[in-house]
């Protein structure tokens, strides 16, 4: 069980996005509400909507390959799973989808740390 922040990609709205999922986690670990697994649901959606417009504007203006599609494969997968949880949400559920975000993190967004243009100052 991961509870710590996510590690920071040196993107400004990336870090902040990554911090609001974290602080979402805590809130629906606390209250196992339907309510809150929408918020996160809420939230992860529209921080994957940013991170691949960020990914599909640094991939345009480089030759570099792309991992692009996995990376929303992913995004997808875990909206699939806070889709998928029960009303209200299980410890089981609440586990998964928490253990599939900061997994997400170590495996696809380290892939980008560092590239994205928008260094946090």
């Amino acid at each position: 069980l991961r509870i710590g922040p996510l590690a920071p990609v040196g993107h400004a709205s990336m870090d902040a996005e990554h911090a609001d999922l974290v602080h979402k986690i805590h809130a629906l670990y606390a209250d196992m509400s339907t309510h809150n697994l929408l918020d996160l649901r809420r939230a992860f959606a529209a921080h994957a909507d940013d991170e691949e417009a960020l990914l599909r504007r640094r991939d345009a203006n480089s030759a570099a390959f792309s991992a692009l599609d996995s990376h929303a494969a992913d995004h997808a997968r875990i909206l699939h799973l806070a889709d998928a949880a029960s009303d209200p949400p299980s410890l089981q559920d609440v586990r998964l989808l928490a253990a599939a975000i900061y997994d997400h993190a170590d495996t696809f967004d380290a892939h980008y740390a560092g590239t994205l243009g928008d260094p946090v100052h």
